[in-house]
């Protein structure tokens, strides 16, 4: 049996903390907060390192590129902000969304991100430049959620319209529409493995989609709605947590994949 401490409490936002991303090497983590401001905190000594300001709305997201060296934030005053962790300083200011960006998701070479927002679209940018590559179209919907697969060739969107989209991010063709839930989707992530994708929406579902056929293999009902999602990075563990404070972990090994008409209750 695992036995668990509190090693630091990590105090200094004065709004809620509506996102963390822990840098690769553990050594770091940067939070993100409706205070408009992120921190980077030091997770050995829990001193704060660095408090990043700049935005004028809450923020909603943060994103840490793979090398540990930058972070993205997206907020509600519509725009994004690149930041260098070592020194605290804003590298980039992302401005092309006309309305709140709720998602940031990088790709695993750190050279691109992917952000979802209220204006109905994602916008694909250059991080070294700052530039918008490419804007996604499709949505009828704010769109919530966005998770870029490993190998940096698509995306993946969940929108209030209910639906996700696979995009093509070379073209910014939409490749699938992922129809099944019944409410928005408010989480979605990419498993390690690229083939597939884990969803969540206040329907109280939990479903996996296989990204190359764009179909639904499997659907988990849930007691409660359902917001957060993750996947294991070997790719065996799906876990999901709903509004109730439950947390469900679903084993790869009890998916089946002609699972398709009905949802199992978990």
């Amino acid at each position: 049996m695992y036995r668990f401490r509190l090693v630091h409490r990590l105090e200094g936002h004065t709004g809620r903390v509506e996102a963390l991303a822990v840098t690769p090497d553990g050594r770091r983590v940067v939070s993100a907060s409706a205070d408009a401001t992120l921190r980077v905190w030091d997770l050995e000594s829990g001193r704060a390192l660095h408090t990043l300001e700049g935005h004028s709305a809450g923020v909603w997201a943060v994103a840490v590129t793979p090398d540990g060296t930058r972070a993205v934030s997206a907020s509600f005053d519509a725009m994004l902000r690149v930041w260098d962790l070592e020194s605290g300083q804003a590298l980039q200011t992302l401005e092309a969304h006309t309305d709140a960006v709720h998602a940031v998701a990088v790709s695993q070479d750190g050279a691109r991100a992917v952000s979802a927002s209220s204006d109905r679209t994602l916008r694909v940018w250059d991080l070294e430049s700052g530039r918008s590559l490419r804007t996604l179209r499709g949505h009828t919907g704010d769109v919530y959620s966005a998770a870029v697969t490993p190998d940096g060739a698509a995306a993946v969107s969940g929108s209030a319209d209910a639906t996700l989209r696979k995009w093509d991010l070379r073209t910014g063709r939409s490749l699938h529409t992922l129809k099944g839930h019944t409410e928005p989707v408010y989480g979605v992530t990419v498993a390690p493995d690229g083939r597939r994708a884990v969803s969540t929406s206040p329907d109280r579902t939990l479903r996996l989609w296989d990204l190359r056929s764009g179909r639904q293999f499997c659907c988990f009902k849930c007691t409660d709605r359902t917001r957060a999602c993750a996947v294991s990075l070997d790719g065996q563990s799906v876990v999901a947590g709903d509004a109730g404070g439950v947390v469900y972990v679903v084993s790869a090994g009890t998916v089946r994949r002609d699972a398709r008409s009905a949802c199992g209750r978990l």
